[in-house]
């Protein structure tokens, strides 16, 4: 009998097709059959899960592992918080917690592991898996019902070859306006715009994205909306990429595209995943501010230094490619997975 790992499609694809996308990608290299299932499983039906189950799985993808008599199930938690889940930003769920065999968490901290006694319990399930976006899953027959949806990804050859788009602008730097929940994020954002409009001599292109009102003293930066490949073409158009943490401190879906995309970057210090992130070459230089004033002054200053932003372009690229593909990161979490069969 091969391993089967059976994959509950009851995830949003902005969370789960990079994830889909490794393990599509993997089978061969690790001998197992992925299946593709819409049922609800055995472990959710239980009086200490929320009975909106949707919500749980909306962002957090579960599987199962099967090896003849032997099975159990991991999931990959990609929300935004590193707290327990009663946190805004809906962190560990820890009903699901105490069933799976393994917890891999994008927005992993091991201080916060290490102070909650709720958490330490678990602590050796719990394991970091590296940055995610939203991508085109090689094999879209299996996600038939979902196929216009994904339509709107690009696959990772389409962004690959983004990196030899003309560089035509110096800064591009457009960000989702959140609610009133969020104006810290907003505040933070909007400084560095206003702090790029102070360089005229920068050919930049800045603004907040929003279904509805923008607030009045942020109306100067209101910005069309792009389609998800559109956007990625024109964040490849810039010599120089800002980045800025998520929500709730958590790795934003830039992290991830900024590398893939092979661009130097000029970013906020990151909150999340410090050790598998920072010990990658070049992260600590450019992951290294929290000022918005001094990130840009810093991406300014680096616009003026063509060999150093070609040289941080080429590292991100390489880093990428070597550490966070869907197949490289998957590849990680299958090792320890079927060592354990």
């Amino acid at each position: 009998m091969s391993i089967k790992i059976t994959y509950y499609d009851l995830t949003s694809l902005d969370y789960s097709s990079f994830f889909l996308t490794g393990l599509l990608q993997n089978r061969k290299d690790f001998g197992y059959k992925l299946i593709i299932s819409k049922k609800v499983p055995s472990i959710l039906h239980d009086p200490a899960i929320d009975v909106e189950w949707v919500k749980i799985l909306f962002s957090i993808c579960l599987f199962k592992v099967e090896l003849s008599n032997k099975e159990f199930y991991f999931c990959i938690d990609t929300r935004d918080s590193y707290k327990a889940a009663k946190d805004e930003g809906l962190g560990y769920h820890m009903p699901v917690l105490s069933k799976v065999r393994y917890y891999f968490k994008v927005n992993y901290r091991d201080e916060v592991i290490e102070s909650d006694p709720n958490l330490k319990v678990y602590a050796s399930k719990i394991i970091p898996i590296g940055p995610f976006f939203a991508i085109r899953p090689p094999v879209l027959l299996r996600f038939l019902p979902k196929i216009r949806h994904l339509r709107r990804f690009p696959s990772l050859e389409e962004i690959r070859n983004l990196r030899n788009v003309k560089k035509d602008l110096d800064i591009f730097f457009v960000v989702n306006f959140w609610g009133d929940r969020h104006a810290a994020d907003n505040e933070f954002r909007y400084q560095i715009m206003k702090e790029v409009k102070r360089f005229p001599s920068v050919v930049s292109v800045t603004g907040f994205v929003t279904d509805g009102k923008l607030p009045e003293r942020f109306a100067e930066f209101r910005c069309k909306q792009y389609f998800l490949k559109d956007f990625l073409r024109n964040v490849a158009r810039a010599k120089v990429a800002i980045y800025v943490r998520g929500l709730h401190e958590c790795l934003s879906f830039k992290l991830g595209q900024l590398l893939a995309l092979g661009m130097p970057i000029v970013g906020q210090t990151i909150a999340n995943n410090k050790r598998l992130l920072y010990s990658n070459e070049h992260f600590a230089s450019q992951f290294a501010f929290d000022d918005p004033k001094e990130i840009v002054q810093e991406a300014v200053k680096l616009l003026s230094e063509p060999e150093r932003m070609q040289m941080l372009g080429h590292a991100n690229a390489r880093t990428f490619d070597a550490k966070f593909t869907p197949q490289a990161v998957t590849a990680g979490t299958l090792k320890l997975i079927i060592n354990d069969l």
